[in-house]
């Protein structure tokens, strides 16, 4: 599952650096709310005309596992630092102006696995706290 929430931030960091899904095998790493949000993700910086560059550090941690129904699910935890995967306008080059400058905070995703491969389902954000 680890293999596949590795490649969901991937699919993400290429997506919001082109700003386009163009291409990329958003299925193979997301369904549901995951696959949503990256796609109103997407369109918000689009419409804000911004790229991402960089990469957020990751550090995830798999918290829990239930194998009693199908299909099974994994609860993953993270704390993701967002110092050097940072928004910037699109047409100018320039660094978008930050609201927030707290650059780590605890995510919980949610995992599903359906007889072929584990894909991200949800993640949640918790930006009351840091980490």
């Amino acid at each position: 599952m680890l293999t596949a929430y590795q490649g969901f931030w991937n699919l993400q960091v290429q997506a919001y650096t082109s700003g386009s899904l163009d291409g990329l095998p958003v299925n193979t790493y997301a369904l549901g709310p995951a696959f949503y949000d990256i796609e109103q993700t997407l369109q918000y910086y689009n419409s804000q005309n911004l790229v991402m560059r960089g990469r957020p550090q990751l550090s995830p941690k798999v918290v829990a596992i239930s194998l009693a129904k199908e299909p099974y699910s994994a609860t993953i935890n993270d704390c993701i630092d967002t110092t050097n995967f940072l928004p910037y306008n699109k047409s100018t080059g320039k660094p978008a102006q930050l609201t927030d400058h707290v650059f780590r905070h605890p995510w919980t995703f949610t995992a599903s696995f359906d007889n072929v491969q584990w894909r991200i389902t949800d993640g949640k954000i918790d930006r009351s706290k840091t980490c």
